[in-house]
């Protein structure tokens, strides 16, 4: 499942009560125990007719015994394994389009579920299920199967991601031994290997108890019939016994010097420093030094580190955790500086930070941005549900779990001041250094044992039956009504009011993106887009970040294949001031010389880290086999050349040449009526005239799709993993047969219970998840793909599962259950829209990139909504066959080569490796 290696919800600060709704007070929130000790937080919220479900245990790392790492988290994948009730849950959660996952950290273990409000009745009866009966019911089988999982989890997060071993080294190694955090939340090979049956009841038994979980739910509902219905589930489980973990005091500090090689093109270095835990004061003061040293526009090691080229990039961020925090500063070595250069310049600018009185300007701009973000996040229901959950499942009490952090709004810049000092003490630091070489080994932590088992003990815990609540009837959510007017030049401006927004979003798009490139230059327009926000007008980028940020604006810019834009978001009573920032970001972008070689830099950077990544460089390959560029077109993809041979003066000539009034829409979604936004915009947009025609859309490169079955080895010696991708044509974006193809290919491999899901992880344990997407491409023509990370050794078997899947198309003909999977999915989707003013935004956008309306977007989720079987299955024979189709594996061609010949693919070609 979703695993984190973070402690908690990133939010959190202090008290558990960093974010709010409404600046003017809390939201309805009920809050209330069972006779069991069941925490119950209820959040109603009717805006959409959906629900989100969190169920938070206080179990994670800190329970496990010694010898025994990584059994919350394996347990965690054990509570999917199913109960007498519902056997197969990862079958009873799609077939009503609910959303669900769960992860595990050293804290605690967080299970969530989204769904339509008519689907919570099921909801409670699962998780209470499980809750009550799940450690019975687990066998070896399944405990064998999901320690595979587990391992390959292992190797996707940790072994194939450049610096995963170094960084899960230093991330433990901060703590000395015995300290819980100094083991491994996904455990180490060693001890998960050891974990028996005995020890699933043991643990299953002692924490998966109502008095040690808290359950919070927000979305549509009435409070007193969801009060009745977790009475009749939960509230037949027996009380467990009390779980107690108690704060450990001071750590002391490790001062570890961890040096590792990897596939990454550059040295890089991390600095880690231990803090205080999550009930700390200092807390708030640590999230905000980490955003002045850090952040990406104005913090300090940018300016000080990477502005110079001494680091391509550079970052800090802090976690806290119950029995202690982690304070975090990295960098990435720039070209032809040294890690030990590096490295001294760090020690430098941290410690003229420290010596540097704070700004009290800063620590404002830092907090009240803090504040709306979190604010803004909040408004979906599944993350409030799950920071709700998590936070009283770590800190404790609900009251004001939803109102600002009174830390935060006290700490001052003396507060910070005292923080940094007493944390960021190099004499005290863990370094993990990062050198180029061979790919990451297992780092101790997951190679080694724990320590001597310890045995676990089984208390008696008698099965508990629980009724079957039965699912209402799906609703429809409606949209805010679409409002059209034009500036007095011309330029369409599109808006949507949501009158409970907390911030309004514009964008300013235009036609033209990638897709326009010219041959030789692929990613011109990307990066002229993205200088547009590096300081405009008046403006040099720190200047132009803090104006915006004192506005708690956000000027960003993006670019498509077709369409590209510059977008604005802000609180509405900053709205008029706000648009003067967007407007000089589209009109009157600086383009300085220091903020282009920063990008470059870390452009190429980004390119070179690639080669480290199986999945980078195999989809990197499959858009060169796929996508074959005709004359005067580029590719697909950019390359070190195409970025080498873009100036400073092409940039910024193709920004001017795509942004005009002449193609440009403006889209406006927020809480302002429409005619209080024209104002602000006739004032900086309405004048502007331009004869610049702009830059005609292309459509994206039309797939090329060989006679047969190609077949392709991306060499990678030493991968634990190899990616496989499978691309076979499916119909285009705009065919009237692409609703029932997006059915095929969500039952064929979306979710664990899909086709080739439940073979290839959840049968055979080969990969930690099988993906399958259809791409809306606008021609006859699209691409149905396919990718599937597994475990080296187990290349030939899961690719042979994946063409018996395809089999399975016609030889086993889709059910109604398959079916309702996808059209329930899609009724949760079409509710989801108008959920947030930002998801209403970005669909609307979307739409627009796309050529089409919101409301032919909504058209389209309907229809699928919609489907009959026997059209879907008649798609699925059509999508059946593999006679046209490439297959890109990337990974040890030694190991996966015998394997291709073994299941009777010889006409295989092993690609040379070249860097981008």
């Amino acid at each position: 499942r979703k695993h984190i290696f973070s402690l908690l919800v990133a939010a959190l600060v202090g008290g558990g009560t960093l974010a709010a709704l409404a600046q003017d007070g809390s939201p309805d929130l009920v809050t209330y125990s069972l006779g069991n000790g069941l925490e119950v937080v209820l959040v109603p919220d009717h805006k959409v007719p959906k629900v989100a479900v969190t169920l938070s245990y206080r179990v994670g790392g800190i329970n496990e015994p010694t010898g025994r790492s990584g059994f919350a988290h394996l347990f965690e994948h054990l509570m999917y394994s199913g109960t007498a009730a519902y056997p197969d849950i990862d079958a009873t959660y799609p077939a009503l389009g609910i959303a669900f996952n769960a992860y595990t950290e050293e804290d605690g273990t967080t299970y969530w579920e989204e769904g339509l409000a008519s689907t919570l009745p099921v909801i409670l009866s699962v998780e209470a299920d499980r809750m009550a009966n799940i450690g019975n019911e687990v066998d070896q089988r399944e405990l064998d199967l999901e320690r595979l999982i587990v391992t390959n989890e292992m190797r996707q997060n940790v072994l194939d991601a450049p610096g995963g071993s170094a960084y899960a080294a230093l991330n433990s190694g901060l703590f000395p031994k015995p300290h819980p955090y100094s083991r491994a939340v996904i455990g180490s090979i060693p001890d998960l290997e050891q974990a028996s049956l005995n020890d699933v009841k043991a643990f299953f038994n002692v924490y998966y108890t109502p008095n040690n979980a808290v359950l919070a739910i927000v979305g549509d509902f009435e409070v007193d019939a969801v009060k009745a219905m977790i009475e009749d589930t939960f509230g037949r489980i027996p009380r467990g016994i009390d779980v107690s973990s108690q704060p450990l005091g001071e750590v002391t500090p490790t001062r570890l010097r961890i040096t590792l090689e990897d596939v990454v093109s550059s040295p890089l270095i991390y600095a880690g420093f231990v803090g205080p835990d999550a009930f700390s004061k200092d807390n708030a003061a640590l999230y905000i030094a980490a955003d002045l040293l850090g952040n990406g526009e104005f913090g300090v090691l940018l300016r000080t580190l990477v502005n110079n080229g001494t680091a391509t990039y550079a970052g800090s961020y802090w976690v806290p955790g119950k029995l202690g925090g982690r304070f975090f500063i990295y960098a990435g070595v720039g070209p032809g500086v040294s890690p030990e250069a590096l490295e001294a310049a760090l020690r430098a600018t941290v410690a003229d930070f420290l010596a540097t009185p704070v700004d009290a300007a800063d620590v404002e701009r830092s907090r009240s941005n803090f504040l709306l973000n979190n604010r803004t996040a909040l408004e979906a229901y599944q993350t409030r549900s799950e920071f709700i959950a998590t936070s009283v499942a770590v800190v404790g009490g609900a009251e004001h779990i939803l109102k600002d952090d009174p830390d935060l709004l006290a700490v001052t810049a003396a507060d910070v001041e005292a923080a940094m000092t007493r944390v960021l003490r190099f004499e005290d630091a863990s370094f993990a250094i990062i050198m180029p070489g061979e790919r990451g080994n297992y780092p101790a932590v997951l190679a080694e044992a724990s320590g001597e088992p310890q045995p676990l003990v089984v208390l008696d815990r008698e099965p508990v039956d629980m009724p079957t609540l039965p699912a209402g009837e799906p609703q429809t959510a409606d949209l805010p009504p679409m409002e059209t007017a034009a500036l007095s030049n011309g330029i369409p401006v599109v808006h949507l009011q949501m009158t409970d927004a907390p911030k309004h979003y514009l964008t300013a798009a235009v036609s033209g993106g990638w897709t326009s490139n010219p041959p030789g230059q692929e990613g011109l327009y990307s990066l002229a887009v993205e200088m547009a926000w590096k300081g405009a007008g008046s403006r040099d980028l720190d200047a132009f970040a803090k104006a915006a940020k004192d506005l708690l604006a956000d000027v960003s810019s993006w670019s498509g294949g077709e369409m590209s834009g510059v977008t604005l978001s802000v609180p509405p009573g900053n709205f008029d001031a706000a648009v003067d920032l967007f407007a000089d970001a589209v009109r009157e972008p600086r383009f300085d010389r220091q903020e282009w070689d920063v990008l470059i830099a870390g452009t190429l950077d980004g390119l070179a880290q690639e080669q480290g990544n199986l999945t980078s460089v195999a989809v990197r390959a499959l858009n060169d086999l796929l996508f074959v560029p005709g004359p005067g077109d580029a590719a697909v993809d950019i390359s070190t050349a195409s970025i080498r041979a873009i100036s400073l003066e092409d940039a910024e000539l193709a920004f001017h040449r795509l942004f005009t009034p002449r193609t440009m829409t403006i889209y406006s979604v927020g809480a302002l009526p429409l005619d209080a936004i024209i104002p602000a915009l006739e004032r900086r947009f309405g004048s502007w005239q331009s004869n610049n025609a702009g830059i005609a859309a292309k459509p994206h490169p039309a797939p090329s799709f060989p006679d047969g079955q190609k077949v392709y080895v991306l060499p990678e010696a030493g991968a634990s993993q190899a990616a496989i991708f499978l691309v076979r044509p499916g119909p285009g974006r705009f065919e009237p047969n692409f609703a029932a193809a997006i059915a095929v290919t969500s039952l064929l491999g979306s979710d664990f219970s899909s086709r080739l899901n439940s073979v290839i992880r959840e049968q055979k344990g080969y990969s930690y998840g099988v993906n399958a997407s259809l791409l809306q491409l606008q021609g006859e023509e699209g691409v149905l793909v396919i990718s599937v990370p597994v475990e080296r050794d187990t290349t030939g078997a899961a690719l042979q599962e994946v063409f018996n899947g395809f089999d399975s198309l016609v030889t086993v003909p889709v059910d109604e259950g398959e079916l309702n999977r996808t059209t329930t999915a899609y009724f949760t989707s079409l509710a989801s829209v108008p959920e947030t003013a930002e998801a209403l935004f970005g669909t609307l956008t979307f739409a627009g990139s796309q050529g089409t309306t919101l409301q032919e977007n909504q058209d389209f989720l309907a229809s699928v909504t919609q489907l009959q079987l026997g059209d879907v299955q008649a798609e699925a024979e059509a999508l059946a066959s593999l006679d046209r189709a490439i297959i890109v594996i990337a990974g040890d061609a030694d190991a996966i080569l015998p394997q291709l010949e073994a299941i009777g693919i010889e006409d295989v070609e092993v690609l040379e490796r070249e860097a981008p």
